[in-house]
């Protein structure tokens, strides 16, 4: 198997980028040799769209991103199985017991931490999302840039509502985008979160809209749509 081909296969499944990184590398909690690290251009506020509601006494709780990363990332490891290699995908219910996304795209050389605590790539700023498949590969590593992408102009700590950015460092306990708010956070975010439909709301994303790195601007709608 050739990187081109891995390469190929992650943009046939639906991805805009790959890199290869050693577990050990990231402390990755897994047996596997290789980290298939896999970026996913998300260039509007759409990807922070988020569905809560109880059905008959169930809650539901969904994120289309998370569905739609996980789902391709499951077929990207199906095609690797098809071939022989064994692979597992990566789910974000247990990712943090298993994997640092962030620092695996940064080791993979995808993009370099910002003062927003994203990560920051050359093209597309901090407009992406990530996932991984870990998978026994015979495949050299991908390294981490060379340079530094963020230019500290700190518009995303200036922007953001709650004081959750400063420089080099991040509060989650202020962030309105936290997805298990104690009390006064659900107050705060039932009044700043902008609500699409009943059971839709759009979590805060004034880290990333706010970032002026990357061709996110020059970007025009398809014709017709």
């Amino acid at each position: 198997m050739s990187y081109d081909w891995l390469s190929d296969l992650g943009i046939e499944v639906g991805f805009d980028m790959i890199a290869i990184v050693d577990p050990s590398d990231i402390d990755a909690n897994t047996d596997f040799s290789r980290v298939i690290v896999l970026g996913m251009v998300t260039p509007d506020e759409s990807a922070e769209f988020t569905f809560k509601v109880n059905i008959a006494g169930k809650e539901r709780w969904s994120k289309w991103i998370y569905e739609v990363l996980e789902n391709r990332a499951r077929k990207l490891a199906w095609k690797l199985r098809e071939k022989g290699i064994r692979a597992e995908p990566l789910e974000f219910t247990d990712s943090w017991e298993k994997i640092d996304l962030k620092r695996a795209a940064v080791a993979g050389g995808l993009g370099a931490l910002g003062e927003n605590n994203l990560v920051l790539n050359r093209e597309w700023g901090p407009r992406l999302r990530f996932i991984a498949v870990f998978a026994d590969i015979d495949m050299e590593v991908d390294t981490p840039l060379d340079i530094e992408l963020c230019n500290m102009c700190t518009v995303c700590i200036r922007e953001c509502p709650t004081g959750a950015l400063d420089r080099a460092s991040f509060d989650r306990s202020k962030c309105i985008a936290e997805f298990d708010p104690d009390e006064n956070m659900m107050i705060m975010q039932e009044e700043m979160v902008n609500r699409i439909t009943r059971f839709t709301k759009e979590q805060c994303s004034l880290c990333i809209t706010s970032c002026p790195l990357g061709g996110f601007n020059r970007m025009k709608p398809l014709p017709g749509f």
